[in-house]
């Protein structure tokens, strides 16, 4: 039997109509038909005590089948008829003498199909609250089940927890659970104004599962229904209720009895147990010959207030806030009660034996106390006399690693936690821990010490006056602040003594305990005064030589930026010769092409109509390469010398696709792969065309030098163009050459900056220069991978 019932009920359709009927004609025969299947608590809790007792009460032979709607997985309506109609198939070879629906859902569809699968037998409703019952479904039938007071719920949670302020009500996504939360609504409505309720209807188990573990202060978990959650995922409520109080941050409570162990603190719970052992007795007098209607219906209502101990302490709910009569389950002994007698015997002797005890202490602990200062003096003595030591056989070079090696051994040797040689800066506003010493397993001290966080302390140290604090909890009531910022820090005790450096205070040196509070004796301060002394003359000696060392590098960096000026001086001589140079040579070019283009176009003239095609084009390439040619010299010749550039409104997708078209030959003998995505529709940018060819033109010749190291087929140019669309036309220039350091990036826009050996460092700085006069901007990226971008940005307005 247990087997079938977990089985689908279309797989075991097949096996149904061909199955023989039980054998003895002698067995009372049983339909019970679940809702949620037999293993879905509450339900399974009613059809457990229904079996056990029937079997064990009726005195004879029963038959008991049971089938399930699986409501958690098949809730549409549409299941219902082919259910009934399956249904109808076995019963024509096995009537029941009684039908026992659990759960609400079970119960409508008796009520709806009785008259056409079972009109004469008997019904026990059960398992179900007395306000889900189908009206008229009690003809030929009784009513066992619930009559559910769900005020009480929330009333239960707020006598256990007054304070409560939020209550996250579990119940799931099948339509019987949604329409409990329909119900569970109505009936908290009183205690909105109190309390705030959560519904989780519409989250998943695991959603569930992480609300309860993050819940705020003052919240209670109220477990309602839970077959089957949003994503429909159908689930074991006992289970899922042991889950959720694993992870849960607050208590728990449920509806019924069973679960008092499983993780609820408990209250007035309903019997789901009981209701099934009463259905049994019923049906077992209906099957004996009772009619069904002399059965009035039987509400069992909730139990008294019962509440798991464990639960109780868990939650330090106060046991004296439960209801009187209440019963506490699962409560242990306390190992007083199971082992008084044994206690109070050990108790007795240890105390006796601790009188001896103590007498003979207190006499080793003054012996000891004498010998231990003694010991003291000498340690520190001799500590005082290596320090000192030390100090004078290490280079000044050295000094730093030295004071970090004294601050720990002072530290060890007295049994600090903490060793601290600080320095004032910033008008004694703030102390930086110059060195510092952190016994191991003590949380490092911070590397810098506002005044205005230790006013107190700062104002004594900054007068020269020592800090002795064996409990910084002794602290005056000025000092307030002080005690706030020691106790953040986990400071305890503190002992502090002022660095002097001929007559200036410069700093302090402390020593702090954060494990225990710690009693220092009289004679420590005028001891850690000496170290200060020998720790500030350390210091002195320090300062004195890094004053020295910046004065030296000091006068290194202005010997080397002073020969910087006069590299870069001598390369601009040379730059401006060459500039002269070039303007002369412009001028001289200037008539030869003249001359080219006037020969050109008189052999263009004296062709015949019917010459060859190709000739005729050759002469008009002359033409217009040279016309071209006196153009760059002329804005050569204007860049040279002082006027305004040519300015007219300019399509950049035409400058971009000249320039690539005359270097077109130079890329592919440098094996480049040049990919072009020039945007639509730009809007034209007012400007100097041969100016701004020229700025493209050395990008993307700057971009090929730049790949020339780079295996071939690596070697990609791309050229962009776009619009921002707030007045600004954009061309990139993106490589995949060797590109750039990050400290390089910053400065290839400056005259006489270049990283090739040939190069005079100032095609870019010139490329900037035009750009700025065009009102634009140019600057560069580096890629993610290899190679620059360089970015220019042109407005469309010449304002």
């Amino acid at each position: 039997m247990t087997a079938w019932k977990r089985l689908p009920l279309w797989l075991i359709l097949p096996l149904a109509l061909t199955a023989s009927p039980a054998a003895g004609a002698e067995s009372m025969r049983v339909l019970m038909v679940h809702s949620f299947g037999s293993t879905a608590p509450p339900f399974t809790t009613h059809s457990t005590a229904f079996e056990t007792t029937l079997t064990r009460e009726l005195g004879k032979r029963v038959d008991l089948d049971e089938v399930s709607l699986d409501m958690a997985r098949y809730a549409q309506p549409d299941m219902e008829e082919p259910f009934a109609q399956f249904l109808g198939k076995r019963l024509e070879k096995w009537q029941p003498d009684l039908v026992v629906p659990i759960g609400s859902p079970a119960g409508r569809f008796v009520a709806k199909y009785r008259g056409r699968l079972f009109p004469q037998t008997p019904v026990i409703y059960t398992g179900m609250d007395r306000r889900t019952l189908p009206s008229g479904a009690l003809d030929n039938a009784t009513f066992v089940g619930e009559d559910f007071k769900l005020a009480g719920l929330v009333e239960d949670i707020l006598e256990l927890k007054p304070d409560t302020t939020n209550i996250v009500v579990i119940l799931g996504a099948s339509p019987l659970e949604r329409y409990w939360t329909t119900v569970f609504r109505q009936s908290f409505a009183p205690f909105t104004d109190r309390v705030t309720f959560t519904w989780v209807n519409d989250l998943t188990f695991d959603q569930m599962l992480e609300l309860a573990a993050n819940l705020p202060p003052r919240s209670f978990l109220l477990l309602g229904l839970l077959l089957r959650d949003a994503a429909g995922v159908t689930h074991n409520e006992d289970e899922a209720l042991q889950r959720l109080r694993a992870v849960s941050n607050a208590p728990i409570n449920g509806l019924y009895q069973h679960q008092l162990g499983l993780g609820i603190v408990g209250g007035r719970l309903y019997q789901a147990e009981l209701q099934g052992e009463e259905s049994a007795r019923i049906a077992i007098r209906i099957l004996r010959g009772e009619p069904a209607t002399s059965f009035p219906p039987l509400t069992i209502g909730a139990q008294g207030p019962r509440y798991d101990w464990r639960q109780l302490q868990r939650w330090n709910i106060d046991q004296r806030r439960l209801p009187p009569g209440s019963t506490v389950l699962f409560r242990r002994d306390s190992p007083w009660v199971l082992y008084r007698h044994y206690i109070i015997a050990g108790a007795t002797l240890l105390v006796v034996q601790a009188a001896l005890i103590i007498g003979l202490l207190v006499n080793r602990t003054q012996r000891h106390r004498a010998q231990r200062a003694l010991a003291e003096r000498l340690r520190f003595e001799t500590l005082f006399s290596e320090l000192s030591a030390t100090r004078l056989s290490h280079r000044t070079s050295e000094s730093g690693r030295e004071l970090e090696r004294m601050l720990r051994r002072v530290g060890e040797e007295l049994n600090f936690d903490r060793a601290i040689l600080s320095e004032w800066t910033e008008g004694k506003r703030r102390a930086h821990a110059t060195y510092a010493w952190t016994r191991s397993g003590v949380i490092a001290a911070p590397g810098t010490f506002e005044a205005e966080s230790y006013p107190w302390i700062a104002a004594r140290l900054a007068r020269g006056e020592p800090v002795h604090l064996p409990h910084v909890d002794s602290l005056p009531a000025e000092a307030s602040i002080d005690l706030l910022s020691f106790q953040r820090a986990g400071v305890r005790s503190l002992v502090a003594v002022p660095l002097i450096v001929q007559g200036t205070i410069v700093g302090a040196l402390g020593f702090s305990s954060l494990r225990g509070e710690r009693v220092w004796p009289a004679e420590l301060l005028p001891r850690l005064q000496l170290l200060a002394d020998v720790f500030a003359n350390v210091l002195a000696h320090q300062r004195a030589d890094s004053a020295v060392r910046h004065s030296n590098e000091l006068r290194q960096q202005a010997e080397d930026e002073a020969q910087r000026k006069r590299e870069e001086l001598a390369h601009a001589l040379r730059v401006t010769t060459i500039a002269e140079l070039t303007a002369s040579l412009a001028h001289e070019v200037t008539q030869p092409l003249t001359a080219v283009i006037m020969n050109a176009r008189a052999g263009h003239r004296s062709l015949a109509p019917e010459s060859d095609g190709e000739l005729r084009e050759i002469l008009e390439d002359i033409c217009r390469d040279a016309t071209r040619a006196g153009d760059v010299v002329q804005r050569l010749r204007a860049l040279l010398r002082k006027g305004e550039p040519e300015r007219k409104l300019l399509d950049i997708n035409q400058l971009v696709t000249g320039v690539t078209t005359l270097i077109r030959h130079d890329l592919e003998r440098a094996q480049v792969s040049l990919r072009l995505a020039l945007g639509e529709a730009l809007p034209h940018v007012p400007g100097d065309p041969v100016q701004l060819q020229q700025v493209i033109l050395n990008l993307l010749l700057n971009a090929c030098d730049a790949m020339s190291v780079v295996q071939s087929g690596l070697r990609t140019l791309d050229v962009a163009t776009d619009h921002d669309g707030q007045g600004l036309v954009i061309v990139t220039v993106r490589d995949s050459g060797v590109g750039v350091s990050e400290s390089e990036l910053t400065g290839i826009f400056e005259p006489f900056v270049t990283t090739k050996p040939q190069g005079l460092g100032m095609g870019l700085a010139i490329s900037r220069s035009i750009v700025e006069a065009h009102k634009g901007r140019i600057w560069a990226t580096r890629n993610d991978g290899h190679g620059l971008t360089v970015h220019i940005e042109l407005p469309i307005s010449a304002t």
